[in-house]
């Protein structure tokens, strides 16, 4: 029997021998020195920001990158270093394809989907080191409020954010991850996915992000569910609010358009100076899945990665407006693809299965004095719809 294992051993290391490759040496250094070399806008245009930011953020994460790199110099030859970490982390959320940035910045690209992968790491110390939050101080609150009112020329003062959904596209989710709400996760829109709450203030920078909804949830759902809701019923001080679109509930500190059609010029005139604000969520949206084109195209990492990549590009977008990195349209139109395509996919419809008398009669219960007053104000001073936007009146 000794002899029988001897000999099982002895062809287990010969089979391994023949089986096992040869370690890769890799050069790292190729991809430092090429981004050395590029000009300043080849450097935006692959990145997304630009070489002080690129700096700046490296700085900001480099406290919590794993620097455990033993594995890599003993199979590769060299470490991975935090610029190169950072690099393919952009890149990845730039939209570029996973082998080309394994290719490009030397790195695995077999295990690139695995949770211990160097990308994932610097994805975790982003959202560890990069704050996203609503500031309740009032100095804060009244700066806020004044640059909404100027949307709509100082006729609404009082709104803070501005809140929507948002659909982010995603691989059709399978049972071992989800479970059998599998269908859930079919959006009305005819796309798989998952809802992105949000609220931003008048610079379209986020400062309410939340993604655990299901692609099928509605947005009256979601902000039920949601944290924020309970704070700002709570916290928020008179005389200010939030507004968003007739998918939610109006309420006193939650601001909502007049539904309907024949609704009179006073509040036709409400409705078109809210939606001049409510623009910008809008816009914040635009503006975060034109510069990350990972959103181009439905999302392929891990289930459990989905909420995380939206979270991250949400920071990011808060990183490059307080950076001032610009983001002007038609910029990154030579980098899509045969496939990809660029749209905001709002969650705004009234499709919540309840009946129109059901929503009538939430609204009711929850609609105090706020919207009526800024309506009977409009109708004091005589403001009315500007005659240009009067083409899309509903009064």
């Amino acid at each position: 029997l000794r002899k029988k294992r001897e000999w099982k051993q002895q062809y287990a290391n010969v089979c391994n021998k023949r089986t096992k490759a040869k370690n890769r040496i890799r050069d790292r250094q190729y991809a430092l020195r090429t981004m050395q070399e590029m000009t300043d806008f080849e450097f935006e245009r692959m990145f997304r920001v630009t070489r002080s930011g690129f700096s700046k953020l490296l700085q900001i994460i480099k406290p919590d990158m794993d620097r455990s790199e033993l594995r890599a110099i003993a199979s590769s030859g060299s470490a991975i270093t935090d610029v190169a970490a950072l690099g393919a982390t952009l890149r990845y959320l730039a939209g570029g394809s996973y082998l080309d940035i394994a290719a490009f910045f030397g790195l695995d690209s077999v295990n690139f989907f695995n949770k211990n992968y160097v990308v994932w790491r610097v994805f975790d110390a982003i959202n560890t080191r990069l704050p996203l939050g609503f500031s309740l101080d009032p100095e804060y609150l009244e700066q806020t409020a004044k640059e909404f009112s100027t949307y709509s020329h100082g006729r609404m003062k009082g709104c803070v954010m501005a809140i929507d959904g948002w659909v982010c596209k995603t691989r059709q989710p399978r049972k071992a991850e989800v479970g059998l709400c599998v269908s859930s996760y079919r959006n009305r829109k005819h796309c798989w996915g998952i809802i992105c709450l949000a609220g931003c203030d008048a610079r379209c920078r986020f400062n309410l992000f939340a993604s655990k909804w299901s692609g099928g949830t509605h947005d009256y759902l979601a902000w039920e569910t949601c944290a924020f809701k309970k704070i700002l019923e709570e916290q928020l001080p008179e005389p200010y609010y939030v507004i968003g679109d007739e998918a939610f509930v109006n309420t006193d500190n939650f601001l909502i358009p007049w539904s309907g059609r024949s609704l009179g010029l006073w509040k036709d005139s409400y409705n078109y100076h809210l939606s001049a604000m409510r623009q910008c969520i809008e816009r914040a949206f635009g503006i975060l899945t034109k510069r990350w084109g990972i959103f181009w195209r439905p999302l392929e990492c891990q289930h459990k990665r989905w909420s995380q990549v939206c979270m991250v590009a949400a920071k990011l977008h808060n990183f490059c407006i307080d950076e001032k990195i610009d983001m002007p349209l038609g910029k990154y139109r030579e980098d899509v693809f045969p496939g990809d395509v660029h749209e905001v996919i709002m969650n705004n419809e009234n499709r919540d299965g309840l009946t129109q008398e059901e929503r009538n009669l939430m609204r009711s219960s929850g609609e105090r004095n706020t919207r009526q007053a800024i309506t009977n104000k409009m109708q004091l001073n005589g403001w009315q719809r500007p005659l240009h936007a009067r083409v899309n009146s509903k009064a």
